[in-house]
């Protein structure tokens, strides 16, 4: 099956003290997480993007939801949103939450920061089409 990985990011997913990596899959619709345990050597597992064909192209990492666990923002081009993947601290994730972008936006960029100064990590998205960005402001809850 076709993977097509263009984007990655890095975090510590199950709090062991090894760099663990994500990646995105663009054609494949999914996130790969590459668990580190013993340099240079990793476990593998797949995230499948809840959006059928959602052609995720970038992936970042942060804390979205206040709990002190790295969780995943990864743009779905072809579905014009942002979806989160919520780490529980240990290696797996949460069931992925979308938030949708303008129609025909397609997100092709990200950073996370805190844009507003109210301590929750936002997104900014590069939006190819429309060329805009939009600012997604965090709740601590993952959306």
């Amino acid at each position: 099956s076709k993977s097509s990985p263009n984007s990655l990011a890095v975090g510590d997913f199950n709090k062991d003290g090894w760099t663990d990596i994500v990646v995105a899959n663009n054609e494949s619709s999914n996130i790969g997480i590459f668990l580190g345990y013993d340099y240079p050597t990793f476990d593998s597992q797949i995230i499948r993007i809840e959006q059928h064909n959602s052609y995720p192209t970038y992936v970042v990492v942060g804390d979205f939801n206040g709990d002190s666990q790295w969780d995943i923002a990864v743009t779905c081009f072809k579905k014009n949103s942002v979806s989160v993947v919520l780490g529980l601290g240990n290696g797996t994730f949460e069931n992925e939450i979308s938030n949708p972008l303008p129609t025909s936006s397609y997100p092709t960029a990200m950073v996370v920061g805190d844009f507003n100064n109210d301590n929750q990590s936002d997104i900014v998205v590069v939006n190819s089409r429309g060329k805009t960005i939009s600012v997604l402001l965090g709740y601590g809850n993952g959306t």
